[in-house]
């Protein structure tokens, strides 16, 4: 997502793995949110996400009947969606199966300001509070290390408040983040290892302001 030399319209913009420039996917007349697919690119810009392809076709058309601010595509192509009216912590989350018209909305207290996709079908979150959370597909109480209680906080992945302010999983299911922490060129950049509740920050010295891990699918594509 990049604005054009006359910084007059939103766009976006592609580079194939290998490739040595970007190419202009399609053109936006307002900032949208973006999110890679199996089969394009998820733009989703408040009340309408639209499935783009690489040569700017759109794929597939959705009003949504409520704002929404983030999106993310899980490995089975379902659709987790973060919108709607805020409430503590954020915004709700809903989520669409691969294939379904119908949004399931997680049931309250769960609520976010950014979310992303994991290899294993489930989304990791960020709240208001700086909170990383892990999210079943199917709702609070369904890990097994939740013995089906919504209320364990087992999915409560940060050691403490204020540890996250934007997150984004690797295809080998380690979690990337930005934590409040400045350090030269931005905010810090730390991991998560899969099963781990320790964060490990870059050596270095190494920031950035926004953050995006490498996209791919389980059967290699």
């Amino acid at each position: 997502m990049a604005r054009n030399e006359c910084h007059a319209r939103w766009g976006v913009w592609l580079r194939v793995a290998g490739g040595a420039s970007w190419k202009l996917v399609i053109e936006l007349e307002q900032h949208a949110a973006i999110a890679a697919a199996r089969s394009g690119v998820w733009v989703l810009a408040g009340h309408r996400l639209d499935l783009i392809g690489d040569d700017g076709r759109i794929l597939q058309s959705n009003g949504l009947e409520f704002d929404a601010v983030g999106v993310c595509e899980g490995p089975d192509e379902s659709l987790w969606l973060l919108g709607g009216l805020a409430r503590l912590g954020g915004k709700p989350i809903r989520r669409r199966g691969a294939g379904a018209t119908c949004w399931h909305e997680m049931p309250e207290p769960i609520a976010a300001t950014q979310i992303a996709c994991a290899p294993d079908g489930c989304a990791w979150t960020v709240n208001s509070r700086g909170d990383l959370w892990r999210l079943h597909p199917d709702g609070p109480g369904h890990f097994a290390e939740c013995r089906q209680s919504a209320n364990c906080r087992n999915c409560l992945k940060s050691p403490r408040a204020g540890m996250v302010i934007r997150v984004c999983v690797g295809t080998d299911g380690q979690v990337w983040c930005l934590t409040p922490k400045t350090v030269p060129g931005g905010y810090c950049i730390a991991r998560l290892a899969p099963g781990s509740r320790r964060m490990t920050e870059l050596p270095g010295q190494v920031g950035a302001i926004s953050i995006a891990a490498a996209t791919g699918w389980p059967d290699g594509e």
